[in-house]
């Protein structure tokens, strides 16, 4: 189990079982999301800094609580989606209006360039269906979620949802159902 302790910027890994904490890593700014494949034991962290609001993807080690690399995504709070099968970490950055692809490696390395593709006016959230290839990012301006093909990056829908759609967006990857939790419209 990992938890990010949004202020002071740390993760922590806790063993449920052993019920005990087994690493602490200080982040060094405000953590604002934190996802895991657990199929190449990687920690995915966003954090962002109080100052001016600039954000990084800190990929973690999950054994050992190593950092393995830091990149950065532009600015605000940021969400993270992982597809495991394509090796890909998307990052959604509400206040510059883009969304991150990095395509990994093995060992965490970038393999390419990190692509930024303006998605929506504000897109607050992302979710990915990896048996599909499906990209799913809410726009909370616009109330949208709106549906990429990862492999060929073309749109392929924009659904309306309720009222300031935010994080955490998921996706059911057997039933194919997109979980999307709207704060003002309180509706799930």
């Amino acid at each position: 189990l990992y938890i990010a302790h949004e202020s002071p910027g740390t993760l922590v890994a806790f063993d449920p079982l052993a019920g005990k904490v087994r690493w602490q890593a200080a982040l060094g700014a405000t953590a604002t999301d934190v996802q895991v494949d657990s199929g190449n034991h990687h920690v995915y962290a966003t954090i962002m800094t109080s100052s001016n609001r600039q954000s990084n993807l800190v990929i973690i080690d999950g054994a050992t609580g190593h950092t393995l690399t830091t990149l950065p995504v532009g600015s605000g709070d940021n969400s993270i989606a992982i597809d495991s099968k394509r090796q890909r970490v998307y990052v959604a950055t509400p206040d510059s209006g883009l969304v991150t692809s990095f395509s990994l490696n093995a060992n965490a390395t970038v393999r390419g360039q990190a692509l930024q593709q303006p998605i929506g006016l504000r897109p607050d959230a992302v979710g990915v269906n990896s048996r599909l290839g499906r990209l799913y990012v809410a726009d909370s301006k616009t109330n949208t979620i709106t549906i990429i093909d990862e492999d060929n990056g073309r749109h392929l829908a924009t659904i309306a949802v309720a009222t300031y759609p935010v994080p955490p967006l998921r996706v059911d990857e057997a039933s194919g159902r997109l979980y999307v939790v709207c704060s003002t419209g309180q509706e799930l």
